[in-house]
Parts: C-alpha cells; sequence; structure tokens
C-alpha cells in the first residue's frame, strides 16, 4: 500500500532565517531606542545642572542681600575699600560669619555652623568688598561662582554672581 503526501497541507512555524532576520530588525530597533533614550536622560541631567546652579545663586544673593539689609553693622571686611573672604555682620546684637569652606557657604551663628549651598554645586571666588563713603551707611559688593555638577557628555554649568547691597 502507498501512502501518498497531500502537497495542500503547510508546515507551521518558523524556517531558522526567518527568526534570525526578525531578530536582527528587533535588536537594531533596540538599539536607536537606547540611543534615544540615554540622548534625553543626558539633556534632562544638564537641564537640572543649570536649573541648580542658578536657583542656588539667586538663593545665594537673595539671603546674603537680606542679612545684608537686616544688618546694624559690618565687622568684615573692616574698611572702605578693602575686601574679605568671609563676610561678618551684626544683625540685634548677634554676629553672623559667612565663609567658604569646602566648596561651601557656610554660616556661623552663636557656636553653631550650617553650609547655605547643596551638595549638588560647589562655590568659589567668593569676595565682599566694603564700598562708599567712610562717614555714610557701609554698602558691600559680593561675589561667587556656582558650579553644578557635570553630566557625562557635558562639562558642569559654571556661573559667576555678584551685587551690591547697603546697610538700611
Amino acid at each position: 500500500m502507498k501512502h501518498t503526501l497531500n502537497n495542500n497541507v503547510q508546515q507551521a512555524g518558523f524556517s531558522l532565517v526567518e527568526l534570525l532576520l526578525y531578530m536582527g530588525l528587533i535588536s537594531i530597533l533596540l538599539v536607536i531606542l537606547m540611543s534615544v533614550f540615554l540622548s534625553a536622560l543626558d539633556v534632562q541631567q544638564s537641564s537640572q545642572a543649570t536649573s541648580t546652579v542658578e536657583q542656588e545663586g539667586r538663593y545665594l544673593l537673595t539671603r546674603l542681600a537680606y542679612d545684608i539689609h537686616r544688618a546694624s553693622s559690618v565687622t568684615t571686611p573692616d574698611s572702605v575699600g578693602s575686601s574679605s573672604p568671609t563676610l561678618t555682620l551684626v544683625i540685634g546684637g548677634v554676629s553672623y560669619a559667612y565663609t567658604l569652606s569646602n566648596s561651601q557657604l557656610l554660616l556661623a551663628l552663636d557656636g553653631f555652623s550650617e553650609s547655605l549651598s547643596s551638595v549638588d554645586s560647589h562655590i568659589s571666588d567668593l569676595s565682599f568688598t566694603k564700598v562708599g563713603s567712610p562717614s555714610g551707611k557701609a554698602t558691600l559688593h559680593m561675589t561667587f561662582t556656582v558650579q553644578g555638577v557635570g553630566t557625562s557628555s557635558q562639562p558642569s554649568e559654571i556661573r559667576q554672581y555678584s551685587s551690591s547691597v547697603g546697610l538700611r
């Protein structure tokens, strides 16, 4: 007895060539999607670093201006035209001392010290200069540089801040 095969019946499944082709296409798509994702992540980190530097600089300028406006006197820098990397103010009979230590702006108050800057930024080139006339109220010119954290493909954000503020 002869057995005949029906030519109309097809085998189900994929051939090895088809599977390799599909895997190759999926691999290419995954590589493209991964590079787009990594680029978006890098841009987000860069934007966040820029925002951190801006916020940090504005906060420090505002905080220093607020305390200088409230001060009754400036101890350091001591004379008109002199500059100092530290600022010592007397506010309500209490001495406020601003100094730079390990790239952080510190406020020393009644024996306690606290950092005014965040760990995501580095402060440098801090300088306070007393300007104005010796007989008038003190005016201070302050400058400092804020540097943020950089990303793998972009350098860190650096901004310099400068302002002049007078006692009231």
